[in-house]
């Protein structure tokens, strides 16, 4: 019985690299995904902020006091009442 060899190869591709390690094009198409997917976040994060800033100003502004304007047309706005002194005697 002739002794068993173990080849994975056969010979004439042991010069070769095997086809499960990537290629260039793989690590091409590997970093533009991983830039693609980095200015993604770093949109989305940028986009978050602004939203955030903006929820902030709004807020801020619907905490300022009113003034008298806001209650409606100055026609339906009381005058402003003045009081004369004046000297009681009995």
């Amino acid at each position: 019985m002739p002794p068993k060899t173990l080849d994975f190869y056969p010979t004439s591709d042991l010069h070769s690299s095997p086809s499960f390690y990537p290629t260039s094009d793989f690590y091409r198409l590997s970093d533009l995904a991983g830039r693609l997917c980095e200015d993604a976040f770093f949109s989305i994060a940028g986009l978050l902020s602004d939203a955030l800033l903006l929820i902030f100003v709004v807020e801020l502004q619907s905490f300022r006091p009113p003034s008298p304007a806001d209650y409606g047309p100055p026609d339906l706005r009381r005058l402003s009442t003045t009081v004369f002194p004046t000297c009681v005697t009995r």
